[in-house]
């Protein structure tokens, strides 16, 4: 038990890592947002592009766009004319201050594996990495297909910084890495309390000591996982003297309860912290906002599980209710599942918890519908009793998990590969509720495909 629990704490130890660096980042970089829309952040590289995206304008960058034809060299490419390749290329570099040029000193180091012999202000991006790195990162922003048409004059970032000028165009840059660490690093170190911080392979990135991780890696949820552990070993040294067996089960229970709460919970706050973080960096869709409504559904069923687990269900409240009003409470939740079906209505009254009676059929035909793709409803009666017989077109219930499917978070594998969400909980708290009203549910047909799972109610005299 000591073993697992520290194993549990070193995975967390490690999320809690991965988050500290991460969250530093984040921080980082929009306390240089904010310094640049304050004027307060050099614009070291930087490129000028109009709306259009049709020309870049910068001091070594084209004035005019392409006017060489390059589908030409492609050509001479694919047919592998290395002389006629190298021809259009020794035109192209001759062109002074256009694109032409740009393009052609980098496909010259891509013929030969050395860079043309040419004096021009573009040379520095090839033998100064900073400002490669940086020059880089502008392009791929432009090669984006990114729609700047809601663009402002005030700063944003999204790959670089970027904002309107005067004119409409489109004004991208990035800051050198000394002036970032010289002028602005001190004062987020201070601010945020770190012993120390470095400035990574672009300004926006920090490069963090792992001292620093290691002091800042715990969190609540890692005292928790302590704290349980220890109240765990205590209580259990208590039970095993006092021989208390009962109480030693119960206690097991509840750690192995806690323990698949959690672990169902890791699965959607995930993704909805995946999805947060898109839409937080402009890259939201409504397929992002759909993921949310999804995950904040998958733990609302979650906790409603939990609930009717843990907390005692109202006072039982047994009442005749007769076929018709049967009959409008199966219509209601065939409505509710769209793949349930009613194949046979044959009832007379019945004595039932109604609201025990709708929990109990929600979940006998939403497990068909999730892990058997239909739900076949049949109601038959005898003098005495009522079946309701709830059917579904799945490969069917071995003859060894017939008693186990009633156990608290109890999953075979085959419903773990068609489903991933649940505790397990759903026959369990059916089985539960049917007992207390003085009902009973059983699976009729174990081994064999078409799982049929039966509601037995009481007529009454």
């Amino acid at each position: 038990r000591i073993q697992h629990e520290k194993n549990i704490l070193e995975a967390q130890m490690q999320v809690q890592r991965s988050s500290l660096v991460e969250g530093l980042n984040a921080s980082w970089r929009s306390f240089l947002l904010n310094k640049a829309q304050q004027n307060q952040l050099d614009k070291t590289y930087t490129l000028l592009w109009n709306r259009k995206g049709s020309e870049l304008r910068e001091m070594f960058f084209p004035i005019k766009k392409s006017n060489m034809g390059w589908n030409k060299f492609s050509e001479y490419q694919k047919s592998k004319d290395l002389i006629a390749s190298k021809k259009f290329l020794k035109l192209a570099l001759v062109r002074d201050n256009s694109w032409d040029r740009a393009l052609a000193i980098t496909e010259w180091y891509e013929l030969e594996g050395v860079y043309p012999e040419v004096k021009t202000d573009y040379e520095k991006t090839l033998v100064n990495t900073e400002a490669k790195n940086a020059y880089r990162e502008i392009f791929e922003q432009f090669s984006g297909n990114k729609d700047f048409t809601f663009a402002s004059d005030i700063t944003e970032f999204d790959k670089v910084f970027y904002k309107v000028t005067h004119d409409g165009s489109i004004e991208a840059y990035v800051p050198s890495i000394d002036s970032v660490r010289d002028k602005l690093l001190p004062e987020f170190i201070k601010k945020n309390n770190l012993p120390s911080a470095d400035v990574g392979r672009m300004p926006w990135e920090l490069s963090l000591p792992g001292s620093l991780v290691e002091e800042r890696s715990f969190s609540y949820l890692d005292f928790v996982w302590i704290g349980l552990g220890v109240l765990l070993l205590i209580t259990g040294v208590a039970i095993y003297f006092v021989g208390l067996r009962e109480q030693k089960t119960v206690l097991l229970k509840r750690v192995s309860f806690l323990n698949q709460v959690v672990h169902e919970l890791k699965t959607p706050l995930a993704g909805f912290k995946l999805h947060l973080q898109l839409i937080q960096r402009g890259a939201g869709t409504q397929e992002n906002i759909q993921a949310l409504n999804t995950s904040l559904d998958r733990i609302n069923r979650l906790f409603d599980d939990v609930v009717l687990m843990n907390k005692p269900f109202e006072k039982v409240s047994s009442k005749e209710l007769s076929a018709e009003k049967l009959r409008v409470l199966l219509d209601e939740l065939i409505e509710e599942f769209n793949q349930a079906i009613l194949v046979e209505f044959s009832a007379g009254e019945v004595l039932v918890d109604v609201k025990r009676l709708r929990v109990i059929l929600r979940n006998l035909i939403k497990n068909a519908t999730r892990y058997g793709k239909v739900a076949k409803i049949s109601v038959s009666k005898t003098q005495s009793e009522v079946f309701i017989d709830v059917q579904d077109e799945g490969g069917g219930v071995s003859e060894e998990k017939k008693k186990k499917i009633f156990e608290e978070f109890f999953r075979s594998e085959e419903a773990k590969s068609k489903n991933a969400d649940g505790l397990g909980l759903g026959l369990y708290i059916t089985n539960k509720m049917a007992k207390e009203m003085g009902a009973s549910v059983k699976l009729t047909n174990p081994g064999q495909p078409k799982a049929n799972f039966r509601l037995i109610l009481r007529r009454p005299h």
